[in-house]
Parts: C-alpha cells; sequence; structure tokens
C-alpha cells in the first residue's frame, strides 16, 4: 500500500485511512499487547486508522495509553470513557488539493462484547454523527464520515459517506469543481504486483524486529519436561495468590495446550502453549451462579484460601476471573459490565515461573 500511495502522491493529493490490521503477524498483535494496531500504520505512513472492536481487547487503561502514544490520529466518535471524554480521535482535519477535509469515523458494533466492560459507553451513533456533523463543518470544506463493515443507520449532515470493507483495498478518487464534489469514482486495487517501498519496508522490518526480541524474552529455563496439568496447576495457584480474584473459573481441559520441554522458556513459548494467553475478565457473580456455572463439563472452580465463610454463599457476589471465551458464552454475565485483568495471562505466568524458580 505504501508504494501505491507513494506513487499517487506523486501526481496528485492522497488521503490513506487504514481500516484495521489483517495482515498475519505471527502472534505479535498479542505480544505487543496491541502496540501493533498504531505502530504497523504509522510506521507505513497512514494519515489515520480506524478504531475496530481489537483495540479494546486490553482494557480501558491500554486503549488511552495506545491513543495516546499513536503517531497518527485513530478515529472514533461515539465511544466514550466513564467521565464523558472521547477515547480516540472524534475527528481529523486535512488539506488536501487546496481542499479542507473534515474526517470521523463510528463504532457500530453492538454485538461485541468487549463494548460492555466498564468505564466505555457506546453513544448513539445516529446522535454523535450529527454532533461531529456541527463541528467540522465549521472550518471544513467537505465532511467525510467512514462506517465500518455492515453498519446501518440513518447518517446525514456528510457530504460523502464510505463503509469499510475488510479485506479488500479501495480507491475513491474525488473529482471537485471548486469545492463541491462533482465526480466520484471507486476502484479496487490488487497489490499482488507491487513491489514494497524500501524506506517503508525497512521501517516495517525494524518494527518486526524489536516485537520479535520482545517475544524471545527469556524467562525461565527449564530442565524437565512440563506437562500440561503442571503448568495448569502453577498458573492457577499464582493468580490466585495475586489476589486478583476470589474465584477463578477456567476450563480444564482449554487452559494448557501442549507440554513444555526441557530448554528456555521465553514469553512466545508461553503464549503459544496457553490457549487463551491474552487477558481475561474480571466480573462479580453471586455465589448461586458461580455454581451453576461449575456444573457445565470441563469447567472448574477455584476459590481463595480461607474465603470468608468457607464456602461460596449464594447470595453472596465475589470478584471472579475467567477467561473471554468462556464468558463470551454467557451474555448475561458480561453485558452488566466486566473489567479486563491489568496485564495479559502469558505475562502472569511467566512472572510466576520466574517467582518459583528463584526459590
Amino acid at each position: 500500500m505504501a508504494k501505491l500511495v507513494g506513487e499517487t502522491k506523486a501526481r496528485i493529493p492522497v488521503l490513506w485511512i487504514d481500516g484495521g490490521i489483517s495482515a498475519d503477524t505471527g502472534g505479535l498483535l498479542l505480544l505487543s499487547d496491541g502496540e501493533l494496531l498504531a505502530d504497523l500504520p504509522s510506521a507505513a505512513g497512514c494519515d489515520a486508522v480506524l478504531l475496530t472492536p481489537d483495540w479494546l481487547g486490553s482494557g480501558m487503561n491500554r486503549l488511552k495509553l495506545l491513543v495516546d502514544r499513536a503517531r497518527l490520529r485513530v478515529l472514533c466518535a461515539n465511544l466514550e470513557d466513564s467521565l464523558g471524554m472521547p477515547v480516540a480521535h472524534p475527528w481529523m482535519t486535512r488539506n488536501a488539493g487546496g481542499i479542507s477535509f473534515g474526517i470521523t469515523a463510528l463504532y457500530t458494533d453492538t454485538s461485541d462484547w468487549r463494548r460492555y466492560q466498564q468505564g466505555l459507553r457506546l453513544v448513539s451513533p445516529e446522535y454523535a454523527a450529527r454532533k461531529i456533523s456541527g463541528l467540522i463543518a465549521r472550518n471544513n470544506d467537505f465532511r467525510l464520515l467512514i462506517l465500518p463493515a455492515g453498519a446501518s443507520g440513518q447518517f446525514s449532515g456528510y457530504d460523502l459517506t464510505l463503509t469499510a470493507e475488510p479485506g479488500r483495498v479501495l480507491r475513491y478518487d474525488l473529482i471537485f469543481l471548486d469545492s463541491r464534489l462533482s465526480d466520484l469514482r471507486k476502484t479496487e486495487l490488487d497489490l499482488n504486483s507491487l513491489l514494497p517501498e524500501p524506506p517503508v519496508q525497512r521501517r516495517i522490518d525494524s518494527l518486526l524486529a524489536e516485537y520479535e526480541t520482545r517475544a524471545e524474552t527469556p524467562v525461565i529455563e527449564s530442565r524437565v519436561k512440563i506437562p500440561p496439568r503442571v503448568l495448569r496447576k502453577a498458573v492457577i495457584d499464582g493468580v490466585m495468590d495475586l489476589r486478583l480474584a476470589e474465584v477463578i473459573i477456567y476450563d480444564t481441559l482449554r487452559l494448557v495446550r501442549d507440554t513444555v520441554f526441557p530448554g528456555m522458556i521465553t514469553l512466545r513459548l508461553l503464549a503459544d502453549v496457553l490457549t487463551e494467553p491474552g487477558r481475561w475478565v474480571l466480573v462479580q457473580l453471586e455465589g448461586s451462579e458461580i455454581r451453576q456455572l461449575a456444573t457445565q463439563p470441563g469447567w472448574k472452580i477455584e476459590t481463595r484460601k480461607n474465603l470468608p465463610g468457607a464456602r461460596l454463599m449464594a447470595h453472596r457476589k465475589y470478584r471472579v476471573m475467567m477467561s473471554s471465551s468462556l464468558i463470551k458464552q454467557h451474555p448475561e454475565i458480561y453485558t452488566r459490565g466486566f473489567e479486563f485483568t491489568p496485564l495479559p495471562l502469558y505475562q502472569y505466568a511467566a512472572d510466576i515461573l520466574q517467582a518459583q524458580g528463584k526459590r
């Protein structure tokens, strides 16, 4: 894309807006803790990137940090924090060919479970679109609204509305007469015949190499084989000792997928051997709800030692940690609100193994 954009910019003004990472990054998106969502488009030279559900998977604190650090605009007009402040950039202004563009984008995926996390509020897309339209109309000649794939609704007040189409590279040629759009041509592009732009290739290779180095960070050297059940017990016991929750619910068959053989254990190895190495979720559940979840095949409950009452009390609420795959099966739980754990599970596992190794 950078090669094509560079060639086109030599002839006419270009705005490059990325709809989200679709390339296989070999697990580096997880191991970078979401940083690649902004770093790759920025290294390539994008003007802006759309905020997609992937941005929400690291929790509110991490989301704000990623947006603050981004060296490009992260567009989303209708996601706010608990104080009513936008979590991304509501709009941006760019000048191209003597025309000032006011550009905004919306988040409309109401079905994605990650939007229900505490501290995140989804504002009505129609309301947000009207509000932003009025703001950007004051100092811009042309108002552009970008919608995610599958978006529906009535959005007026814009000179042009485009819909992102994942997996496709689309070029829109806007032909202006004075400051008015007189013609629009849409073309799907094939990048297979293009060679990478060398300076961009070097930037991206350097960026990926940095994350590869991070992924291969040594955790501890094991002289023995560690079967799944042993690693599972070590991780669960260690996380419980961190007192993140009073109860942990997990699938005994899915927590650890493979044996760890003797040798150096790295962050990448831990991320690969854990079935769900990313952030888990924290929710408030009554004892009766927890016991009901435990009836599902393969699901197991671990409770904190010295739990008040020495057992789960039916109507008492407990702080519960569980994997995203489990909570996604229960909308009646996640729609009440939840938090993501401060760190991904593979990072907790690394800290736990290091601590045990020192002992």
